[in-house]
């Protein structure tokens, strides 16, 4: 019981090229348009905050100068008391 009406290829998904299904083919472009512009958007928002964390550090204001200050004091604190090995002794008691 062969019949003669032709039979409809099975759909394979990839088999064809991207430019026939012409609604694919337009959300991916949109898609990719929306990426690029989200990709250069945040670019420039970085190179502006950069430029903007560097104009802040070069005005070299007090808050940066105390910071600075407090984490030296605090390393040599802790390089002298390195030297005399406290930590040592703190940690394996004998």
């Amino acid at each position: 019981m062969a019949s003669s009406a032709p039979r409809a290829q099975p759909q394979v998904i990839g088999a064809q090229g991207s430019g026939h299904d012409p609604v694919a083919e337009l959300q991916r472009q949109m898609a990719m348009g929306a990426a690029q512009h989200g990709a250069q958007t945040a670019a420039t928002k970085a190179k502006a905050g950069a430029f903007e964390l560097k104009a802040y550090i070069q005005e070299n204001p007090s808050s940066v100068k105390v910071a600075c200050f407090l984490v030296g004091l605090i390393l040599i604190v802790f390089s002298l008391l390195g030297c005399f090995n406290v930590f040592g002794a703190a940690f394996k008691p004998k």
